[in-house]
């Protein structure tokens, strides 16, 4: 009941944002320190936030406005998850004020959580409470206690503790608890007699990074949840190998969603402990920051492009790990050219990049971009890498890989396999490997004043992002209309009826990375354009 009347409540505030009704209720105050996870709705959130959001949701077919709109939409929803409690949407919604928190602690192995909603009405919350008990409904049968608690009176259900919640009102606020002891609490936070979860070093620091404006906020306290870990482990007298690793250095992770002009951005942000890294990670965290490179060699009409800094040093770890596990794996490894004093992991330079493109009008295909430090030493891996490809599928029963050479314009040497499937070379200090010959040449010919880091809609869908350790970008619009463009002529008007006009109201999905000694910022962005842009 408790998990039904969350999923309803933060439904309906989704249907009330074009209403101002008030300003923040500051929740977040009523939270304790040392919960272990919070979320908050915000039911009433900034003026731009509400412009935005309108604007986002009438661009897409049958959710904005109309007949059969968001508001009747979320209605019809949250009767059916509603049914059987003897509620329907109008029941929480009619009372519900600007702001809807949950938080979750767990004690001794089992979570305590809390619902606290602002209240507007409180006549309707409590009518709301009246028909949960009527016969039928889902508190039909439960005899209640009431005590008081720092003058707030609590109701207490009969029922064991987690079935039914117990619940007070607090001055403006609605508090639901799935156990007392979480009920008083939060009551406790807000008199003050306990410190609230904004007061944390830990939430201060992974909140500080996120957008001020936002619809949606989480925090979860991992350090917290490591010592419940710890002390479950411990009281089952069980050990783990290697214990939580890289897990225990974090010690926060703040989540947002928010809109903006152009779309909608999901943030998330970890702040750790670097010097309780170990391995891979730790060398990532700790590199110099810069921009990709390869990024400069991707063409601009690239349907996508996933891109990654100081990614070798995973490259290598998981190389070691196969050693150990298998110590034959290591000659293995040697023989066919990625390991050892002249393997190409050795080689690598750290920066990847992978585009992807069309091979033709129907096929689509791409290149693995990785640069290198030495040209001919990365040379002579990938063609002895090649042939132990090639010597494996035929000790595997398949036939043996054909490579022919070609020479590019500029004299590069391109090889490619007989029938055309790969095709790779390097130049300067950077291994191409593509599904095609042609796209090979497609890398190689670039110039940074025509790559994808030129391209408007590129620049448009990155705006934002972070891309020092990582970038992941999809051109959904050169996409949609390439898929139109193939269909035959009578296929284009289903499409373009069916899927065209919701698919064409996104530009773009783009997410990236950038990490520091002290955290790691995760941005995803959908772009999606203002009426009337063609895209």
């Amino acid at each position: 009941m408790l998990g039904a009347l969350v999923v309803l409540a933060a439904a309906g505030g989704a249907a009330a944002y074009l209403f101002l009704r008030g300003t923040t209720a500051d929740l977040l105050e009523r939270i304790p320190a040392d919960a272990d996870a919070v979320a908050v709705v915000s039911l009433d959130p900034s003026a731009s936030q509400k412009l935005n959001i309108a604007r986002i949701a009438d661009e897409f077919h049958g959710i904005g406005g109309g007949d059969d709109g968001v508001g009747e939409r979320l209605e019809r929803w949250g009767d059916e998850v509603l049914d059987g409690t003897g509620l329907g949407s109008d029941d929480v919604t009619s009372w519900l004020g600007v702001e809807l928190a949950v938080a979750t602690d767990v004690v001794d192995g089992t979570p305590h959580t809390a619902v606290i909603a602002d209240v507007a009405d409180r006549d309707g919350a409590e009518r709301m409470l009246a028909k949960l008990g009527v016969p039928g409904a889902a508190w039909d049968g439960v005899e209640w206690t009431e005590r008081d608690h720092l003058g707030v009176t609590l109701s207490i259900p009969s029922r064991r503790e987690g079935e039914v919640p117990a619940y007070a009102f607090d001055d403006d606020a609605i508090i639901l608890a799935s156990h007392v002891e979480m009920l008083e609490r939060v009551i406790d936070t807000h008199r003050d007699t306990l410190p609230s979860i904004s007061s944390s070093a830990s939430f201060q620091e992974a909140e500080a990074s996120l957008p001020d404006g936002r619809v949606l906020f989480a925090f979860i306290d991992t350090a917290s949840l490591h010592d419940e870990i710890d002390d479950a482990l411990a009281a089952e007298a069980v050990t783990s190998v290697g214990g939580l690793g890289d897990l225990s250095a974090v010690k926060g992770i703040g989540i947002s969603v928010s809109a903006e002009s152009d779309g909608i951005a999901l943030d998330v942000v970890s702040a750790y402990d670097a010097a309780n890294l170990t391995g891979a990670l730790r060398d990532q965290v700790t590199a110099p920051d810069g921009e990709n490179p390869l990024l400069g060699s991707i063409p601009a009409d690239a349907w996508g492009v996933a891109a990654a800094r100081h990614f070798q040093y995973g490259l290598e770890e998981a190389a070691r790990e196969l050693e150990r596990a298998d110590p034959a794996v290591a000659s293995d490894l040697e023989a066919m050219g990625l390991t050892g004093p002249e393997g190409l992991l050795g080689l690598l330079g750290g920066d990847m990049a992978i585009a992807l493109m069309p091979d033709d009008t129907t096929t689509v295909g791409g290149a693995l971009l990785l640069t290198v430090d030495d040209e001919d030493a990365a040379r002579a891996a990938a063609e002895t890498l090649a042939e132990g490809l090639s010597d494996t599928m035929r000790s595997g029963g398949g036939g043996r890989l054909r490579w022919e050479e070609r020479t590019h314009a500029d004299g590069t040497r391109i090889s490619v396999l007989r029938d055309g499937s790969v095709a790779y070379a390097v130049r300067d200090d950077v291994l191409v490997v593509g599904t095609s010959v042609e796209q090979v040449i497609d890398v190689l010919d670039v110039r940074s004043d025509g790559s994808i880091t030129v391209d408007p809609a590129f620049v448009r869908g990155i705006e934002g992002v972070p891309t020092t350790d990582g970038v992941f970008y999809v051109d959904v619009a050169r996409i949609v209309n390439s898929i139109h463009d193939a269909l035959p002529p009578e296929e284009r008007d289903d499409f373009d009826r069916d899927l065209g006009p919701d698919l064409r109201k996104i530009r773009s999905v783009a997410f990236g990375v950038d990490m520091d000694q002290a955290r790691q910022r995760f941005r995803m962005f959908v772009a999606i354009p203002e009426q009337g842009e063609i895209t």
